[in-house]
Order: C-alpha cells, then structure tokens, then sequence
C-alpha cells in the first residue's frame, strides 16, 4: 500500500529533487519500506515447509526402525528375552503414535539395542551399513522436531520487526513527508492532489492494521 505513494513521488520526481528535505525523507522512507517488504518475506516463508520435511523425515526414521526392532524381536524371541522383545514389539501405527518426545526416547532405546546386538543381529540383515543409516535418520529426525518452534520463533521475530517497520513508516509519512509535500502546493498543485489521493489509500488500508489475530498451530510429529 505504500508504494503507491513511491509510485506517485517518483512520477513528480522533477519537482521534489531539488528539495535536500524532501529528498532525506523520500530516501529514508524508500529504505524503510525496502525492509518491510523484506521481513514480510521472512514472516511468510518462515514455516513453509516444514511440516511436509517433519512428515517425510519420519516415513523414512519408521521405516528403518521397523526393520530393526522386526530383527531384534525375532531375536528375542529366539533367544527367549522378554525385557528385549517388550522393547520392541510396536507395531507400525504404535511407531506414529504419540509425542514426539516419546518417540524419541524409543528411538534411542532402539538404537542402543542394536548396538548391543550388533553381531548377532548382521545375520538378520542388520549391518553396520544399516546401523550408521539408522543413527542418522535418528538424529536428522531429533533436529526435525525442533525445526517447527524455531520457525514460529522466527516468524515472531519477523512480525515484531515487521511492527516497528510500520510504525516508522507511518510516522516518516505522516509526520515528515505529508507536511514537506504541502510546500509545493502553490506551485506544483497536480503533485500534491496526486500524492494526497495517495495518501488516502495508505489510511484506508491502515485501518485494517491489528484485525488479523493469527493463531500457532502445535506440531508434533
């Protein structure tokens, strides 16, 4: 909405540009609206994404835990271990059930038991090739989980950034540019019915400014 102000300015840049007031103002008004437009980028793009990566990240971390506790499970059973085969008897729809704290923590008991298992388990088809794809996935799944609260975290910092930008604007163009802008009135009359026209649709739009209440979504996946 501001730009329609630039847009005006620039098209009556003959009359102003040999103004140093009117130009200080123009310039810094022009550089704030720049940041705007940036941290709206940030605002926007800061949990785009996310979820679907969290969503894939854990297809591929369940996939290869079911194949080990499968492994480990058989084993216990052969080798008669009922704390073993308690520890890894989730089904499918278990491995995507509940937080993402416990799910974690059943990752963790999972790779230490194929640790503690590893040359038994390489008959079953566990290698150690499998077992450093498992500890990544663990690990890249453990970083995933926080990727979510970091960016509402950044999306907060960019709506507070985004905040002070306009009350800096607002106060560049209410404060400073619209009294500097009446000097011309007498003598450049079209530039200032333009420029005030355009002032108009800053206000209208302005008065929206605080009505969208955005709601965080939780992610736990």
């Amino acid at each position: 909405m501001y730009d329609q102000v630039l847009n005006i300015c620039a098209s009556h840049a003959s009359v102003w540009n040999g103004t140093p007031a009117f130009v200080e103002v123009h310039t810094t008004f022009s550089d704030k609206l720049a940041q705007l437009k940036a941290q709206s980028a940030v605002q926007e793009s800061a949990v785009q994404g996310v979820t679907d990566n969290k969503r894939a990240v854990l297809q591929k971390v369940v996939s290869l835990a079911i194949v080990a506790s499968k492994a480990l499970s058989a084993l216990a059973l052969k080798n008669g271990d009922t704390e073993l085969l308690a520890r890894n008897i989730y089904s499918r729809s278990e491995w995507f059930r509940g937080t993402a704290l416990l799910r974690s923590a059943r990752l963790t008991r999972l790779l230490e038991d194929v640790n503690a298992n590893s040359t038994v388990l390489e008959d079953y088809n566990i290698d150690s090739a499998f077992t450093a794809e498992l500890l990544v996935q663990v690990n890249t799944y453990n970083s995933a989980t926080q990727a979510p609260r970091l960016a509402i975290l950044n999306r907060k910092r960019a709506t507070a950034a985004l905040d002070r930008l306009t009350t800096e604007i607002d106060l560049l163009l209410r404060g400073q540019l619209d009294a500097i802008t009446e000097v011309f009135r007498a003598s450049h009359p079209d530039f200032v019915e333009d420029f005030f026209n355009a002032r108009i649709i800053v206000d209208v739009k302005g008065k929206r400014r605080g009505t969208n209440n955005e709601t965080e979504e939780g992610y736990d996946y």
